[in-house]
């Protein structure tokens, strides 16, 4: 009875917190010294319940302290495990209610580096970075990804010789003695770990992407000594910002900015209106622009949703490429390069099932790499027309847009905008693993005509086989060339193809769309297949 009792106890203290309370509001309060590894803190947090007499269970890391917990003007008992605060209502909740939390100490620095205490150059830096599981390092929250935020004031008490920048628009910055108070105010829907905060030494600038008749601000803090070298880079950016509204529609946050600040940590991170950059590297900038779209405004239900962030953002790079946008000025060469990258896991799947390995969830090669090379065979495969359309689609239904999105919503969409039941490609691609490995065998009976076998075998027994289309390049003894996609749904597949000349070479895949490594293209005798042969005779290609 005893063990049922506990069994309940945990069921009513954790596992039914999610739908009890919705979190609407931020106010936080901090007073941060980049020189000095300590915070101190005060967050004032707007809910909505529908349990009344619920205890709320906030996500704080046990290494802050928590001085006291209000609820209006009367403090409430609390308790501490496990990185949680357990708060105890004095009385019954309200259907909208509130808490404040004032809370201090020494954060430690959790996952991808959630707090971090810095220097550049000898001047002290403080930044967060909080994905996937580190706000809780630095302020009391609701680590649920499903759970969004309304909207957010975040004020930040600092030396005066700092400036300190955090998401949405600068409401007000004024001198107080020997401190700066920065409140920046945040009016859009935002997951817990897309807010931020970065403090230190930053000189100013900004940049302007015109669109339309509109013009963006995109607004860069960056270290003092980096100053001359950043305004080299960061005007770029502008073009591709256009291209992304083109591409996708309006940048999801108009209302208020977007911006840059510079930090220490090895890449970039996409905050909500601010990416923090640790270099302006045109690629990552067009990556982490590209997030505000996707992952910012439609973010992922659980992190088994991370490829509609990374898969999408990183994709983005490519459309980049084909406009000339990006550093690689070959969008085939990067898809190479992309590919390549993917190829380096046999056994991947973007169905990540074990959310808690930050490792799986943001393995380059697989969420990313892999995932850009699978939105660009749905590309394929669909038609530029289409693909667009059903992404566009994606970005404005009422459903999902700034909420959140499970990669089956995607799939649903693709499925009613394309008209075509998709459910064997994501089969394959997403919930599958590994990929194909194809060898091309070829032999022409005569002028007239070509056969080609297509046998395929998988890097993952899980997925025994991929359908796809395979691009060849048919190039003739005088130099010509016809390019064919062949509909390739057998593990060994024979097709006939009419030719009016001789051939000297098959090229596999020479635009880069097929994510595969190795394959084998070989002139050599064989049997053809004669009921394969008939069969498929009336669609030997596609073009």
């Amino acid at each position: 009875m005893l063990k049922l009792f506990l069994t309940y106890l945990f069921f009513v203290l954790f596992m039914s917190q999610a739908s009890a309370f919705d979190m609407k509001f931020l106010r936080l309060y901090l007073n941060i010294d980049p020189a000095v590894r300590y915070i101190k803190g005060s967050a004032t947090e707007i809910f909505t319940t529908d349990n009344s007499s619920l205890p709320l269970k906030i996500d704080l890391s046990d290494s802050l302290k928590v001085n006291f917990v209000l609820h209006g003007e009367d403090t409430v008992a609390f308790y501490r495990s496990e990185n949680r605060l357990i708060i105890l209502p004095d009385k019954k909740w309200s259907k909208t209610d509130s808490i404040t939390i004032n809370y201090e100490g020494i954060p430690q620095n959790t996952g991808l580096g959630s707090v971090c205490f810095s220097s550049h150059n000898g001047i002290p830096v403080f930044w967060t970075l909080s994905e996937p599981f580190g706000a809780k390092d630095w302020f009391p929250c609701i680590q649920d990804i499903s759970d969004k935020i309304d909207s957010s004031f975040i004020i930040i008490k600092c030396p005066k010789k700092y400036r300190a920048v955090s998401n949405g628009n600068l409401f007000c910055e004024t001198i107080q003695g020997k401190n700066r108070i920065t409140e920046w105010r945040h009016k859009y829907p935002c997951a817990y770990y897309l807010l931020a905060v970065a403090v230190t030494q930053y000189k100013e600038y900004s940049d302007y992407a015109v669109i339309g008749k509109d013009t963006v601000k995109i607004i860069n803090y960056v270290y003092p000594d980096r100053y001359e070298q950043a305004k080299k880079k960061t005007w770029r950016l502008a073009s591709t910002f256009k291209m992304l509204c083109d591409s996708f529609g309006e940048y999801p946050f108009i209302k208020e900015k977007y911006s840059h600040a510079q930090f220490n940590w090895s890449g970039g991170m996409e905050h909500q209106t601010v990416s923090f950059i640790a270099d302006f590297d045109l690629d990552l900038m067009i990556h982490e622009l590209a997030h505000q779209w996707f992952g910012n405004m439609i973010t992922g239900k659980s992190w088994r949703d991370v490829f509609l962030h990374e898969g999408f953002a990183t994709y983005c790079e490519c459309l980049a490429a084909e406009k000339g946008l990006s550093n690689c000025s070959d969008d085939s060469q990067w898809r190479r390069a992309t590919i390549l990258k993917a190829c380096q896991l046999k056994k991947s799947s973007l169905n990540i099932l074990d959310t808690l390995d930050i490792h799986k969830l943001f393995d380059s090669r697989n969420s990313y790499s892999k995932g850009a090379m699978i939105l660009h065979q749905l590309r394929k495969e669909l038609g530029d027309v289409i693909f667009f359309n059903c992404i566009r689609e994606y970005l404005k239904d009422s459903k999902l847009r700034y909420q959140n999105a499970e990669v089956e919503d995607f799939i649903n969409i693709v499925r009613t905008v394309s008209g075509r039941n998709l459910d064997w490609f994501f089969a394959q691609w997403f919930y599958g693993s590994g990929y194909p490995v194809y060898e091309i065998k070829w032999q022409q009976e005569s002028e007239t005509v070509l056969n080609i076998r297509i046998s395929q075998q998988t890097t993952d027994s899980l997925t025994p086989f991929f359908r796809s289309k395979i691009p060849l390049m048919v190039c003739g003894e005088n130099g010509e060339k016809v390019f064919y996609r062949l509909n390739n749904h057998l593990p060994e597949q024979d097709f006939n193809i009419p030719l009016n000349f001789y051939v000297s070479t098959i090229i596999f895949d020479p635009y880069n769309d097929v994510l595969t490594k190795d394959p084998i293209v070989k002139k050599t005798q064989f049997i053809v297949n004669k009921k394969v042969k008939k069969k498929k005779k009336r669609q030997t290609q596609t073009s």
